[in-house]
């Protein structure tokens, strides 16, 4: 029998957990020390699992019963909603300053010392206070534009200008650890740019069909990373390749990113090189 806030308010546990169930999964826990949460039993991939959804009061019947169905809608679409949250935390954990120290610490063996603490005073002082705790792959252009305009009216275009460089450099390494979307779709800033939308942008720059593509990227940084030595493994992870050994891609999930970051700095070493003419 589906529950009721009448029902929910009335029930008390005394001595041991008690389990109030509204079907499809959804109940709610009593504790003897008079906490209530919200869980939702699931199955998926023949293991049973279990999520929580809140804390009652604070989630109402409704609210749990809405997010119960969200979940289930999930698993209909063979999205596992456990491991999708998680992901959401994790994601939400890349903030530009996570990202940006990360970033810093690379750089501080290959940089003059008075560079590098230039680099991270204008972090820190400048750019941390109004998009550190910022989601990166969220910050739009405009974002950007907001905090730089504070620091031109202050009369320090120098300043500036080397904020935007040193914003530029932490974003580069976000699209190359796979931490943000390297160019958003026009309509969506949460999905990537359409191939198609990139091949027009080429030919724009006059590529022609035959000269370059949005692929033609991938296969030359593909390529070029295998003859520098990098194990093809990392490389088919960072193109989000599927794993062709079906067995092989049951059991290894591993997702090697201290390996992959380490690779893509690299890359975006090697470009930076190529771009000032040091690579033949």
């Amino acid at each position: 029998m589906p529950l009721s806030e009448t029902a929910i308010r009335q029930a008390k546990s005394e001595s041991k957990p008690i389990k109030m169930f509204d079907g499809r999964g959804l109940y709610l826990l009593l504790n003897p020390n008079g906490s209530r949460g919200w869980r939702f039993k699931y199955r998926i991939d023949g293991r049973e699992k279990l999520i929580s959804f809140g804390v009652y009061p604070d989630v109402p019947l409704k609210l749990a019963r809405d997010r119960r169905e969200a979940a289930r809608q999930q698993l209909a679409a063979g999205i596992d909603p456990g491991e999708k949250r998680k992901a959401e935390k994790v994601a939400q954990g890349d903030t530009f300053e996570a990202i940006a120290r990360e970033w810093l610490a690379l750089q501080e063996p290959k940089l003059a010392r008075a560079t590098f603490a230039k680099a991270t005073w204008t972090l820190e002082t400048l750019i941390f206070p109004g998009l550190g705790k910022r989601p990166i792959g969220k910050i739009t252009a405009p974002d950007l534009l907001t905090v730089l305009r504070k620091i031109e009216i202050r009369g320090t275009y120098e300043t500036a200008h080397r904020a935007k460089q040193r914003c530029g450099q932490v974003f580069r390494y976000a699209i190359a650890t796979g931490s943000s979307y390297i160019f958003p779709a026009l309509g969506n800033v949460r999905r990537p740019m359409s191939e198609n939308t990139v091949n027009a942008a080429l030919r724009r720059l006059g590529y022609a069909h035959d000269e370059m593509t949005g692929h033609g990227f991938r296969s030359m940084a593909s390529t070029l990373l295998n003859e520098q030595g990098w194990h093809p493994d990392l490389i088919e992870l960072q193109l989000a390749h599927a794993e062709r050994n079906q067995v092989r891609a049951a059991y290894n999930r591993a997702q090697r990113l201290v390996e992959r970051r380490k690779m893509m700095q690299a890359w975006a070493d090697y470009l930076v090189r190529l771009k000032g003419g040091a690579v033949s």
